[in-house]
């Protein structure tokens, strides 16, 4: 408790950067804190704007005694960058997770994204850590591997070669490809995109766009489609949370259908086929999905603007223009009370309904 007095002394001194010292000295405390870290990650997904916290640059590790000298070169770094970042982790055992806030639709913010995460990398090094210290080496590391371990590198696609010849499994990550970048495999569609999408070439006709049926701007519809950030925390099976309950087409597909659609990737008659009805049709509108959402994705809007694009150029089928006027129905039915319960009491009677209205009674 002594050493633990002077750290929080220490902390709360004139030179401290500290806001605030508490000490988590109960079991209601620490669960507090643990709880508090757990939705970090959450709160950075919910912001608002262009700018994601993007996690290029997100598993630092370095001795703990070299930390103040690392944040003073960081603070550098993003200063001279023009970046701003969240930083958290794991002080006691020197992990950081640090998340630029970044536009990925702009070509400037994908090249600043590399640029910092070459500095930064070179400061890490130089402080005698590592840039993997608990995800490992995926897609946006890899490409710095050959800095990281030197000649050990010709080890590992040795290894791979043995193991993987055909180089099928999990390719380009650990071993870095000849020409490899971190920014390779992101997805860049510029916002522009979605809002006017132009012709490749003088000739060209324009790509078709979406006419949008709901009560929303091509940009209010664009940043709906562009927050999600392909996280997968809509395919959890945890009891602890309420996803989709249908789960055949996880919310994260519905999403990648509609960006690729609003963006001009896939041609905007895509949302009149069945195929793309058949995966709207499978959205409840329960909002679940966007309830527990890190970034608050709108799916079911986005699913009702595929719905209301398919009926405004096919009109709706037989059993939904029936259901539309379900009030009517129950209007005339209830001027004959007594024919309708016979009616509905009757199997040939509701047979004979379902097979011309397309309602099961």
């Amino acid at each position: 408790m002594e050493r633990m007095d002077r750290i929080v002394e220490a902390m709360r001194g004139e030179e401290s950067f500290a806001a605030e010292v508490i000490v988590a000295e109960t079991a209601e405390d620490r669960q507090l804190f643990a709880e508090a870290s757990k939705q970090l990650v959450s709160a950075l997904h919910g912001l608002k704007g262009v700018r994601r916290a993007v996690p290029g640059v997100e598993d630092i590790a370095l001795p703990p005694a070299a930390l103040p000298q690392f944040f003073l070169r960081l603070q550098e770094t993003l200063k001279l960058r023009e970046v701003t970042a969240s930083v958290y982790g794991h002080a006691g055992h020197g992990q950081l997770h640090l998340r630029p806030l970044l536009d990925m639709t702009s070509r400037a913010d994908v090249r600043r994204l590399e640029t910092l995460a070459s500095d930064l990398y070179d400061t890490v090094w130089l402080l005698g850590g590592t840039i993997s210290g608990e995800h490992g080496d995926g897609l946006s590391r890899t490409p710095f591997t050959s800095r990281q371990h030197g000649p050990l590198v010709n080890v590992f696609r040795s290894v791979k070669n043995v193991l993987d010849p055909a180089g099928v499994l999990n390719p380009g990550k650990i071993v870095p490809a000849p020409g490899a970048r971190m920014t390779h495999a992101l997805r860049t569609t510029g916002r522009e995109r979605f809002l006017a999408p132009k012709p490749t070439t003088p000739q060209a006709k324009p790509p078709e766009t979406v006419e949008l049926q709901l009560e929303w701007s091509p940009l209010e519809a664009a940043d709906a489609a562009r927050a999600c950030n392909g996280c997968g925390a809509c395919r959890s099976v945890g009891s602890e949370v309420r996803m989709c309950p249908i789960f055949k087409y996880t919310p994260r597909e519905e999403a990648n259908l509609m960006r690729g659609v609003l963006s001009g990737e896939l041609s905007a008659t895509e949302l009149l086929l069945d195929d793309a009805k058949k995966v709207a049709d499978l959205c409840v509108n329960c909002h679940q999905c966007r309830l527990e959402c890190p970034a608050e994705v709108d799916i079911p809007k986005l699913m009702l603007e595929a719905k209301a694009a398919y009926v405004a150029t096919n009109g709706l089928q037989r059993d939904a223009w029936w259901s539309a006027r379900i009030d009517t129905l129950a209007k005339y039915a209830s001027r004959w009370p007594r024919l309708a319960n016979v009616v509905m009491h009757n199997g040939a009677a509701r047979w004979a309904l379902e097979q011309t209205i397309g309602l099961a009674a």
